[in-house]
Order: C-alpha cells, then sequence, then structure tokens
C-alpha cells in the first residue's frame, strides 16, 4: 500500500484564554486572520537578547488538563531568582499573558486562545524589563491514518462499511479544535450540513494539545446508500475536509472500493468489504 502519512498543518485560534489578557489577537507575518499554514512539522523557534536571564522556554506537550488545571502553557525557566514576573507579548507588543513570581525561578504562561505568530517572553524585575526571548508558536496538526469503519448490519450478523475515521496528531505549539468533518465528492452518501461536526470519544471537544493524538470520524453513514450498485469494486474518491474552530481548512483526497456482499443498514444499504489505494493531504 503506498506510503499514507500525509501533512497537513493547519493554524486555528481558540477562545480567549481565562487567564489571557484582552487584546491578544494580533500577529504579524501571518495571514489577514493571523494564522498560518505549512506542510512540514513545525518547532518552536527563538532568538533572545539578554539570553542569560533565560535557562528554557518551551511549549509543554501532552494530554489535555484535567478540571483543576489550565491548559496548553509555555514553560519558563530563569536563571535569576530575582525576577519578579514574566509576562507574554504579542507582535504588537500587548501583554497576552503574565505571571507573578514571589520565590523560585520556574512559572508557565497560558497558550490556550492564542493565535499562532510571534511572540516575546519577558522577564521583568522591580518594574523594569532585564531580558528578552523571541518565541514562535505554530498550531498544526497531521493526518496520520485513516481507516473505513463499519457498523452492525440490520438484521444480519454482517458488518456494513459506513463511516470514515481519521486518526490525527497535534504537530504544533497551540492547542487546536476540529471544528467540521465533511465528507464530499464520488461517496453515496455526502455529509449534510446538520452532521459535520466530528465524532469523537473520550472528551468532550474535538480539541487536542501538541503532542496529543485523537481520532475524529464522520457523523451519518457518507459510504452507504440507496443503489443497487453499490458493491461493485470500482475505484472512487472521496474529499475528506476538516475546518478548525477558525474556518481553516485541509481536504483530505481519499482513493477507495467499496465491495463484497450488500448488507442492510439504518435506512440505506451498505457493502460488507472495502479497502483504501491511497490518500494525500492538501491545504484548501
Amino acid at each position: 500500500m503506498p506510503d499514507q502519512r500525509r501533512r497537513a498543518a493547519l493554524a486555528s485560534i481558540g477562545t480567549a484564554a481565562v487567564t489571557a489578557l484582552a487584546g491578544c489577537n494580533s500577529t504579524s507575518n501571518n495571514s489577514e486572520n493571523g494564522d498560518t499554514t505549512a506542510a512540514t512539522n513545525t518547532s518552536t523557534s527563538t532568538q533572545s537578547s539578554n539570553a542569560d536571564v533565560f535557562e528554557a522556554v518551551e511549549p509543554t506537550t501532552g494530554s489535555l488538563p484535567t478540571e483543576n488545571e489550565e491548559g496548553a502553557v509555555l514553560d519558563v525557566a530563569l536563571t535569576d531568582t530575582s525576577i519578579s514576573a514574566v509576562t507574554l507579548r504579542n507582535s504588537n507588543g500587548s501583554e497576552v499573558a503574565r505571571r507573578e513570581l514571589a520565590t523560585g525561578t520556574a512559572t508557565q504562561l497560558p497558550l490556550t486562545g492564542l493565535k499562532a505568530g510571534a511572540f516575546d517572553v519577558v522577564a521583568v524585575k522591580n518594574g523594569n524589563v532585564v531580558g528578552e526571548q523571541s518565541i514562535t508558536l505554530e498550531r498544526s496538526f497531521e493526518v496520520d491514518n485513516i481507516t473505513l469503519a463499519k457498523s452492525s448490519g440490520v438484521g444480519s450478523d454482517k458488518q456494513v462499511t459506513d463511516k470514515i475515521a481519521l486518526e490525527l496528531s497535534n504537530t504544533g505549539d497551540l492547542p487546536t479544535q476540529i471544528e467540521v468533518l465533511r465528507v464530499e465528492g464520488d461517496v453515496p452518501n455526502p455529509t449534510p450540513p446538520r452532521f459535520e461536526r466530528p465524532r469523537i470519544s473520550g472528551r468532550a471537544t474535538a480539541e487536542f494539545n501538541p503532542g496529543e493524538s485523537m481520532t475524529v470520524t464522520s457523523r451519518g453513514s457518507p459510504l452507504t446508500g440507496d443503489s443497487d450498485e453499490l458493491c461493485t469494486g470500482e475505484s472512487r474518491s472521496a474529499d475528506i475536509v476538516l475546518e478548525t474552530a477558525h474556518e481553516h481548512a485541509a481536504t483530505v483526497t481519499l482513493d477507495f472500493t467499496l465491495f463484497g456482499s450488500q448488507v442492510q443498514s439504518v435506512g440505506s444499504v451498505g457493502c460488507q468489504k472495502s479497502s483504501i489505494q491511497n490518500w494525500t493531504v492538501s491545504e484548501s
């Protein structure tokens, strides 16, 4: 089977973070709404001024937090115990997050709700800026795998191929939320608007943090229909549109076949067997 590891790096913004300050949605070197796109993995890049103040500045990766924890954060480690505060400023110079330091040399700045783009991490001592470090935060995800999901047929012990499932991983620095999963093209039953929100399991929303993986599944039954010639084994091509919370999108072009016995599904018929020939991902 052809290499099916294709990437789509999307940028989107979320809602305002609980601890972020107002006016945090302006960034530079981005598209009109402040987001960026790329076709490869992204990594945090930094340039520093008075770099001896900062020991490390790195976004966290991993699972979403519990109810009492923050979302994605920027870990900041300092070399100076007398630093009184650390702030995060966007490219306009507006402060979007702040942490006061009573003791210690480590803190975390919230990243949830920020647009992708360039920021400055600023160390403050007695009201004066004593160190700055620039950081670029990207929002992106990768399509790792696609499967054609099956459900039980009606009045039969046979399985019917009816849905499409995509395994995604967050390869950026910021949380990403998938708002739309729409199946179009040469499919028996294209996704209607009321079924565009993806089906997920084990979480409240289709949002996942940097370093985290998630599976999203199409709602409805795009691979079932009412035709007697559905399971012919002929090659088909579907377009799977993924949109983030702020309408940036990627399209997965999926080449597949439906064959085998025809099985009765809920309100339609489907095929017992299926196969995937190839898939590619492109920005749209």
